[in-house]
């Protein structure tokens, strides 16, 4: 399985993360996003994009985002820590 969006880069392990992939495919893709990883190749984009659709609807969102804000993510996970935290 490859994770859409790199796991190193949004901490996102959920199976709405996850897709079935051919092993090669997986390597050459790395630690980027299918945006990041095809941008330069627009026809194999769009093939990639068009196949997705037939995910589910937020499986198919993630093909899509062209960029990852981990610092935000971050941020509010901390936040959310520290409220529980206080709360318990």
């Amino acid at each position: 399985a490859d994770h859409i969006l790199p796991y190193s880069r949004c901490l996102d392990d959920s199976q709405m993360n996850k897709v079935v992939c051919f092993r090669d495919q997986n390597n050459d893709k790395g630690q980027r996003t299918p945006y990041e990883w095809l941008a330069h190749t627009p026809p194999r984009y769009d093939a990639v994009c068009q196949r997705a659709r037939k995910l589910a609807y937020p499986k198919y969102r993630r093909f899509l985002q062209k960029d990852l804000e981990l610092d935000k993510f971050i941020a509010r996970q901390l936040v959310d820590t520290s409220y529980i935290a206080r709360a318990t």
